[in-house]
């Protein structure tokens, strides 16, 4: 158990710092673009695996949404709480610890669900997008995928991570293989939400569900 540990703890803490540090530009541009695609711009905003918590801390700064930052992992969760704390958003920006796959919040209850990254290790994304329409407001999105932000941070990105860990291009292309890719979208098709999309470019993927008003 103490070994198992370890290595969560390990593998948090490199994590987050490449979160803060070559991860850092991406988040702010990450929030824009999805706010720039609902209409809302206040109520609650979930962050599923939020991990250290960039991207709900970003949202938080460029909108009035009050964000819970939830993540599995305890170790996460602390430094998301430390970067809470630095960012000076301990009244806009939660922590929960919790599972996706069974999320701890009444049906209706939630304003905007944003997810970055977490998608490629869910056991079952279908669950997934199940709960996040289940917990969704009529009328609310869910933006649930991973990217870069733009092209040109994209490329600058993989370059740094390919140069300091060089396995970084490779594990990218597993993840978006046009065979996960596939088995996203039939998790999605499945998942018994009404209005569903993907939307892509050269820098993002989002998995999308509205919920009907």
């Amino acid at each position: 158990m103490a070994t198992v540990e370890k290595s969560e703890k390990v593998k948090s803490e490199e994590f987050a710092e490449i979160a803060k540090t070559i991860f850092a530009p991406i988040y702010p541009v990450l929030a824009e673009i999805i706010l720039e695609k609902i209409p809302l711009r206040q109520g609650t905003c979930l962050d599923l695996g939020s991990g250290p918590g960039h991207l709900a801390i970003a949202m938080a700064n460029l909108s009035d949404f009050k964000v819970i930052s939830f993540d599995l992992s305890p170790f996460a969760q602390e430094h998301a709480d430390e970067n809470i704390k630095e960012a000076g958003l301990e009244e806009k920006v939660s922590t929960m610890q919790g599972d996706v796959h069974s999320l701890p919040f009444p049906d209706n209850s939630i304003d905007l669900i944003i997810s970055r990254g977490s998608i490629f290790f869910w056991h079952n994304p279908e669950q997934v997008f199940r709960e996040a329409y289940r917990v969704l407001k009529p009328g609310s999105y869910s933006f649930i995928g991973g990217g870069f932000g733009t092209a040109e941070l994209k490329n600058e990105i993989v370059n740094k991570m390919e140069a300091k860990y060089g396995d970084f291009k490779s594990n990218s292309k597993k993840r978006m293989s046009p065979e996960n890719i596939e088995r996203l979208k039939n998790a999605l098709a499945i998942s018994g939400a009404p209005i569903k999309y993907m939307e892509r470019d050269e820098a993002n993927i989002w998995f999308v569900i509205k919920k009907e008003i």
